[in-house]
């Protein structure tokens, strides 16, 4: 009777153990009603005192995380952006302007829409964060890709976990020519200069 309750007890372990694996390694799948980027780029030239930035936001379209608790370095963030789903956010822009600036940023001098329809992100790395902790600061290296250019990047972000959601938001910088992209001038007056600030909240739920 002894050995059948052992016999019975590991097989139950055995069927429970990659149940168990894979609940350690938790993932999330982004929410893209909840999780936005917006890209900010400020003016340069002899009149960038009529503005001060171009702003265009939207929601980050698909994307997974994976946390692993236990040892976040084997952590793996993976997202996705419509680059047609971008748009000119007006926060700090003219009415009249917007159209314009709507049609500069999809042409094929920046992003390309029509030929590149995604910016994506693959990480490669995380660092930092107290592991068991629901509130987390990490450092997540990275790949960013923009109009098929592929650059290294090292992002900051702040991470709330929880059992069931996730809340992750940061910023970093990039440079448009890194991504082959020329900084757009308008008659040698007014022009956008080379650093785009992005910023991003992300929702995810398992």
């Amino acid at each position: 009777m002894t050995r059948l309750c052992i016999a019975t007890t590991l097989a139950l372990v055995a069927t429970m153990s990659p149940s168990y694996s894979r609940a350690v390694n938790s993932a999330y799948q982004v929410d893209p009603a909840q999780s936005r980027v917006t890209i900010a780029v400020g003016k340069s030239g002899a009149f960038s005192f009529l503005g001060y930035k171009h702003e265009v936001t939207g929601p980050i379209e698909s994307g997974s995380i994976d946390v692993d608790p236990a040892n976040l370095s084997g952590s793996r963030v993976s997202l996705a952006i419509a680059t047609s789903s971008l748009k000119v956010s007006g926060a700090d822009e003219p009415p009249e302007d917007r159209p314009k600036v709507q049609e500069a940023m999809e042409s094929d001098q920046v992003l390309g829409v029509a030929r590149y329809p995604r910016i994506t992100f693959e990480s490669t790395g995380v660092t930092g964060g107290q592991p068991g902790t629901p509130a987390l600061d990490v450092v997540v290296a990275g790949r960013l890709t923009i109009r098929d250019v592929t650059r290294p990047v090292s992002v900051p972000v702040h991470v709330q976990l929880g059992d069931h959601l996730l809340n992750a938001n940061g910023r970093f910088s990039v440079r448009q020519t890194e991504f082959g992209i020329k900084p757009i001038s308008v008659g040698g007056a007014v022009a956008v200069k080379d650093r785009l600030d992005i910023t991003f909240s992300v929702a995810a739920e398992r």
